[in-house]
């Protein structure tokens, strides 16, 4: 009865190790599932810097891209605003140059009529100094 007795205790002994060493394989799985999850996490929150910094970067984009179709389209109007002058100043410029074509052509009569008179002076004053010679 002794024996039957210690063969009990070492069977009952046998599956209490059995069953520890399943527990600390269940404990070392259980570890081992836990670093891979911190590691995940980790890797996870890097990632979750990596795009706020990213998404910072990109709204700061925004807003200097926006700034700048601010200004583009300040330049468009400028130089909308511009070409409109310097069609009107083309407009004017042609009238000025047809307003001095027609201020040249009459100084050119003018003048034309003025080496009439003088020609004809010429003629007058020769006459006048012929009465008196003769």
């Amino acid at each position: 009865m002794q024996v039957s007795s210690e063969e009990a205790k070492m069977v009952e002994i046998s599956k209490l190790q059995k069953a520890f060493e399943s527990i600390n394989l269940e404990l070392d799985a259980a570890k081992s599932a836990t670093v891979s999850e911190c590691n995940k996490n980790a890797l996870l929150v890097n990632q979750l810097e990596l795009s706020t910094k990213e998404k910072s970067s990109l709204e700061n984009r925004l807003i200097a891209m926006a700034e700048l179709s601010k200004e583009n389209e300040f330049l468009k109007n400028s130089l909308d605003s511009l070409a409109k002058k310097n069609s009107t100043m083309e407009l004017d410029l042609v009238k000025a140059g047809k307003d001095n074509k027609v201020a040249m052509e009459k100084v050119q009569e003018v003048e034309e009529q003025y080496s009439q008179l003088q020609r004809n002076l010429q003629r007058c004053c020769f006459i006048i100094w012929k009465l008196f010679v003769d």
